[in-house]
């Protein structure tokens, strides 16, 4: 299943050179696994609130809407709902509230008996997902762009793992930031001037994403191209 470029209204990166943070900054990524497109979102963000509505193809089809909010720069609510394309049943939700030192999180899985997780966390970790940590790392790099430091190591936390580990920044040059994590993955980030990501190139470790900054993109209409060609027998499946 090569990408197909022209589903996307355009590929063409977002020209963000010089723009501030502002109060509210959007954007979207396209991100694939060599030529195939295994996901995109949509991501709008303020200072309290950061929300994404993605849609992944692997193993199935599924929508995914994040909704992060934050208090004193910290973590303290993440509410996830994932529904297939089409459907108004969530297969899956998520709400986790945050303390100064731990996060409790319930996780609701069709008729299956609720889940409470509880980890051990520090004010102000990273708490992203798998499916979608691009918005999570940009956040972090537009404060280390805005910075005079060269590096930034913090703690995080990824949806669904029983405890917290680290992740790493380094500036490399004027437009180029490195992303690395406790778990082996090594990626660049190019970025423009205020911090916002452009593309990410995987160096190594197991996960291989490329992931490209678009001007603009239809969620709803990705969403439901990837379910009609997963109906028709050429889904992604496993990766």
């Amino acid at each position: 299943m090569m990408f197909v470029r022209r589903a996307i209204v355009s590929l063409v990166v977002v020209a963000l050179a010089g723009r501030a943070i502002a109060a509210d900054d959007t954007g979207n990524f396209v991100v694939q696994l060599g030529q195939d497109t295994t996901s995109v979102e949509t991501y709008s963000r303020t200072a309290s609130r950061l929300e994404v509505d993605q849609v992944g193809r692997a193993p199935r089809v599924l929508r995914r809407h994040f909704t992060y909010e934050f208090a004193n720069g910290s973590m303290s609510h993440l509410a996830i709902v994932v529904t297939p394309p089409g459907a108004t049943i969530p297969t899956q939700t998520v709400d986790a509230t945050f303390a100064a030192d731990s996060m409790h999180m319930q996780v609701h899985n069709g008729t299956q008996p609720v889940q409470n997780i509880n980890v051990a966390m520090p004010a102000g970790t990273l708490v992203v997902a798998g499916s979608s940590p691009w918005s999570g790392y940009e956040g972090r790099i537009m404060k280390l762009v805005q910075s005079k430091n060269d590096s930034l190591r913090a703690t995080m936390y990824f949806f669904g793992a029983p405890t917290t580990s680290w992740f790493s920044l380094r500036k490399r040059g004027k437009d180029m930031v490195e992303i690395s994590n406790e778990h082996g993955d090594l990626f660049q980030a190019r970025v423009d001037k205020a911090g916002h990501i452009l593309a990410v190139t995987p160096i190594r470790g197991t996960g291989k994403y490329s992931v490209t900054r678009v001007a603009s993109l239809d969620v709803n209409a990705m969403a439901a191209g990837f379910a009609a060609r997963e109906k028709a027998g050429a889904g992604l499946g496993t990766l």
